[in-house]
């Protein structure tokens, strides 16, 4: 292992916020850890985000990176290396890949990621080295979180602007449900517009009595003599249309109840 590589370096990445808590994350990684007999065995937080796991030659630190926004991914940061007091030149840099594989593949198990980021860390590992992990992945989503920022701007403002014409809308509906529209009066007291309306329907049913009244009056003499002799004349033409004619022309003076009725 060159003296720039202190260990190996994993950032799980989550598009949602995971449903486990970085604290049972951690107890997880420190009773599997207490399973292995060791001489020295430690856990230290550092914060509330940074956890330190030592276990004789091999350090543990996990850290935890939330979300900057809502649409911003969350961070698991482990890191792998050798204990502070232990030489860099014991352990080779692949037996440090190889435990923090295993880690990874346990992680999975119970918190399965979107994406993994690896590489190897630059300086020891613990708390500072989290903590510039943590710079770098920040730096690495801030280009896109003035745009999510932007989005979620824009998002707030539709689901205003949808709230105001929703509420328009509801505003509207009630003016119209509570107006009165000018043809519906008062069973009491009714207003002009609606007398007008019934009397002019008074006028037009006596109009129709009056037409209907005069076409039931009976004939004249002259009226009558004047229908049978063009009864008679179509006999001429049309015999059995003239006859069927003046045959009913008769019946009608004769039988006028009759022809009333019919």
């Amino acid at each position: 292992m060159t003296p720039q590589s202190y260990g190996s370096v994993i950032a799980m990445e989550f598009k949602a916020r995971p449903s486990i808590a970085f604290a049972d994350i951690v107890d997880e990684f420190d009773v599997a850890f207490q399973m292995v007999d060791t001489r020295t065995k430690s856990l230290t937080w550092d914060c509330e985000d940074i956890a330190i796991i030592d276990r004789d030659h091999v350090r543990v630190a996990m850290g935890w990176l939330p979300s900057k926004g809502r649409k911003q991914p969350w961070h698991l940061v482990i890191a792998v290396g050798c204990a502070p007091s232990e030489d860099l030149s014991k352990i080779e840099m692949s037996s440090y890949e190889f435990v923090a594989d295993r880690i990874l593949d346990r992680t999975h198990e119970f918190l399965p990621s979107t994406a993994v980021l690896r590489g190897e860390a630059s300086q020891p590992v613990g708390p500072a080295l989290i903590d510039t992990l943590f710079e770098l992945l920040h730096a690495d989503t801030a280009g896109g979180a003035k745009a999510s920022a932007k989005a979620d701007a824009q998002d707030d403002a539709d689901e205003a602007e949808d709230e105001i014409r929703s509420q328009k809308e509801h505003n509207y509906a009630e003016i119209v449900d509570t107006m009165v529209p000018p043809w519906v009066s008062n069973k009491d007291e009714p207003d002009a517009f609606s007398k007008e309306i019934f009397d002019k329907a008074e006028e037009e049913m006596i109009k129709r009595n009056q037409i209907f009244r005069l076409s039931q009056s009976e004939c004249s003499q002259p009226m009558r003599l004047t229908i049978h002799t063009f009864a008679l004349s179509m006999c001429l033409y049309v015999p059995p249309l003239g006859a069927a004619l003046f045959t009913y022309t008769m019946m009608r003076d004769i039988f006028p109840v009759a022809a009333n009725a019919i």
